[in-house]
């Protein structure tokens, strides 16, 4: 049976800020990051491949300081133990990743040996190349099509699907009023070119899933109507989705063809 790696993020304590752990084979490991991000909150934990070796991307967050309109955080990824140690460490020189706003809901996969970044889905789909020390050498730009629900975001790695395509399940945001009271988070299933310049050719006519207002109790973080993917491999004929719920759980979904309203 192969193994199977999942993440999720938990408060320490009572604050705001989140830790990592990896689960693998059902053993539990922390993912602890460079000692200088001892303090700050790591979320948004995005496994996947990268030269035959497993990979993972993070959101590293700080809270806001006086003056700041923004919740500054940054994107960075690198090679992950068995044991969940960080192999490796970088930060992509992508955007503004550099603590003057927030950048995260990137996403990375491997190409003809070279990895890539997902930016940004919409209204472009923006997808760069990037070295070994994670600075950009090429950069592919193409309009994407328009989602009536919000604006993808976020996702998983992406699979393979059919005819030479990929599919990769992200969230699409819909801001339906000026408070992130009001926003709900949905799942939709992308398919989009597998070489370059890796354009969408399609994405869900209709949610998949949709965030709910379920309560967890005794969790003061809980958010409504909040449902993203961070996670899928491929079972059964269809994926198995890894999700974050509510900002409260972490739940699986079984998604098959007849589900991705395509």
């Amino acid at each position: 049976m192969p193994s199977i790696w999942t993440t999720y993020r938990w408060h320490p304590d009572a604050t705001w800020r989140t830790e990592m752990v990896l689960v693998r084979d059902g053993v539990e490991y922390p993912i602890v990051p460079p000692s200088k991000y001892a303090k700050h909150s790591i979320e948004d934990g995005r496994l996947f491949m990268f030269h035959g070796k497993p990979h993972i991307s993070l959101t590293v967050a700080r809270s806001r300081m006086p003056g700041e309109k923004c919740d500054p955080c940054i994107q960075a990824f690198g090679q992950l133990g068995d044991d969940g140690k960080m192999l490796t460490w970088i930060e992509p020189q992508i955007g503004r990743n550099d603590w003057t706003t927030t950048e995260k809901n990137w996403s990375f996969f491997e190409y003809s040996g070279l990895l890539h970044a997902i930016y940004r889905h919409a209204p472009e789909h923006l997808v760069y190349e990037l070295n070994a020390v994670g600075k950009v050498t090429k950069e592919y730009r193409t309009k994407s099509p328009v989602c009536a629900y919000g604006e993808p975001r976020g996702g998983a790695a992406p699979l393979p699907y059919s005819d030479g395509k990929w599919i990769r399940f992200v969230h699409c945001n819909q801001r339906n009023q000026k408070s992130d009271v009001w926003w709900n988070y949905s799942i939709a299933a992308v398919v989009m070119e597998s070489k370059p310049p890796f354009r969408i050719l399609q994405i869900s006519k209709q949610p998949i899933l949709v965030g709910d207002e379920l309560y967890y109790p005794g969790n003061k973080h809980w958010k409504a109507k909040c449902l993203l993917p961070y996670g899928a491999i491929e079972q059964d004929g269809g994926w198995l989705v890894a999700l974050g719920k509510n900002d409260a759980a972490c739940v699986t979904a079984n998604i098959r063809r007849e589900h991705l309203n395509l």
